[in-house]
């Protein structure tokens, strides 16, 4: 009967041990997933900018008119898909450095205060 016994409880000391190291491999993917996420819109989100306030120089949205604005035009693509490029580049830099750490999400947290209320007396 003690046999027993301690085979259970030695495979739910290894069940809780494969949960935990699977609960750290999602913390680990969803963190790398939300640290992407971030990234691309910072980088596509910076390049929208510029182009709303700029792209008039390069008749943006619509073919260039004039040679400068085709010139214009030429070097906002290759600075863009630099741009892209160098981001694209740091994300798989984070990728590769999360490689290194354990990552334990400790979900949602909050603290609830109870405070005693007024008794009625009656």
């Amino acid at each position: 009967m003690e046999n027993v016994l301690k085979a259970m409880s030695n495979a739910q000391k290894a069940q809780s041990e494969r949960h935990k190291e699977n609960w750290k491999l999602r913390s680990k993917e969803r963190l790398e997933k939300i640290l992407k996420g971030k990234m691309t819109t910072l980088m596509i989100g910076s390049l929208h900018s510029i182009e709303q306030s700029f792209g008039d120089l390069w008749n943006h949205g619509n073919k260039p008119e004039t040679e400068l604005e085709e010139q214009l035009s030429r070097e906002w693509g290759l600075l863009r898909q630099n741009i892209l490029d160098l981001g694209n580049k740091q994300i798989r830099a984070v990728q590769k450095e999360l490689q290194q750490y354990d990552v334990d999400w400790s979900k949602y947290q909050g603290i609830a205060e109870l405070v005693k209320g007024d008794e009625d007396n009656g």
